[in-house]
């Protein structure tokens, strides 16, 4: 029967044995799959502010044609990073993903390495993983 004791134990043995490893796949999924959501978090905020300047009895919108142009170029800038953000994490995030862990469950009996975080492209079911990731 395994107890609490022998797991926590066994598991920082293994946590030592490979830990820069350990600490490098970790900061390179932080930076591949935190990614993409905290940009897309971020669009979403309340930061626009329209200010309109009152002179005399007249408000001053400035030029509305430079403006509208100034605001369709945002827009479109803002749909595009959105876009591709999905779209990294759908198709390449989410198998990062998968690689993390097959690289944290072969470290527990093996030694891991930083290819395992590609095991998700080099499997041959890059589709299937995707499709499932895509589901959950």
């Amino acid at each position: 029967m395994w107890t609490r004791e022998l797991l926590k134990r066994n598991a920082k043995e293994i946590f030592k044995r490979n830990y820069w490893t350990c600490v490098g796949v970790s900061l390179v999924l932080a930076a591949l799959t935190g990614g993409g959501s905290s940009v897309i978090g971020r669009i979403g905020g309340n930061n626009t502010s329209v200010s309109y300047h009152h002179y005399g009895s007249d408000y001053y919108y400035g030029d509305s044609a430079r403006g509208f142009m100034i605001s369709m170029a945002v827009v479109a800038v803002t749909l595009i990073v959105v876009l591709a953000a999905v779209a990294f994490t759908i198709f390449a995030g989410n198998v990062f993903k998968i690689g993390g862990c097959s690289f944290f469950i072969k470290n527990r009996t093996m030694t891991g390495t930083f290819g395992n975080l590609l095991d998700g492209f080099k499997s041959g079911h890059y589709g299937n993983v995707v499709k499932t990731m895509f589901f959950l």
